[in-house]
């Protein structure tokens, strides 16, 4: 219970952190913030399920600031939903939903700048991102773990593209592979459980 109460706190926490960083860099030259929503389609290695089948929310805050030329920084919170399941847009069937504090930290690439408008329609992301689980649950319909025993943080490598169709609105697809495993158990299928997703969302700029 106490680490669901101090996970709540930190989340609170680094929200308004982000929120009153975004308000600082508004204005400020090299720096950007925005307003991110979108959806995740998830899937877990070694649950004996296939497919990116199951769906959930990405959303929240990031901060961009310029490095140098064409290539900036960024830092995210995100809330995100991952898992697995058997069918999209089901609750039907075996069922993984893990909720996740996520915070991605990665560098842009941006080209293709728009002079009258004074921004870059493309950019390419690399970089790595920390999660922490919030919340979660299985249906035991054909799995046979308990979420109990998931790793609670995870470390995940991720790799995008923004396009932007003006200054302000942008659209973002990422893949995001984790480098820890969610679960190591020998009784598994694959002796293990690791979780990748992809990520389409809408990103609003200030």
């Amino acid at each position: 219970m106490s680490v669901i109460i101090n996970m709540k706190y930190l989340s609170v926490s680094l929200f308004l952190f982000l929120f009153c960083l975004i308000n600082t860099a508004e204005g400020q030259k090299g720096f950007q913030g925005s307003i991110l929503a979108g959806l995740n389609l998830s899937q877990i290695d070694g649950d004996e399920l296939v497919g990116y089948r199951q769906a959930g929310l990405s959303s929240g805050l990031k901060v961009s600031f310029q490095l140098k030329n064409r290539l900036y920084g960024n830092l995210e919170l995100l809330y995100s939903q991952r898992g697995s399941s058997a069918k999209l847009f089901s609750n039907q069937g075996s069922v993984t939903r893990i909720n996740y504090l996520e915070l991605p930290l990665y560098v842009s690439f941006k080209d293709w700048y728009i002079e009258e408008d004074n921004y870059y329609k493309l950019s390419g992301d690399i970089g790595l991102s920390l999660g922490n689980i919030i919340s979660s649950s299985v249906s035991q319909e054909v799995t046979d773990y308990n979420p109990d025993w998931f790793e609670t943080r995870d470390v995940s490598w991720m790799l995008g593209a923004n396009y932007a169709f003006t200054k302000h609105l942008s659209v973002t697809v990422r893949h995001t592979r984790s480098i820890n495993k969610l679960l190591d158990d020998n009784t598994l299928f694959e002796r293990y459980l690791l979780g990748y997703f992809w990520t389409i969302r809408t990103d609003y700029t200030f």
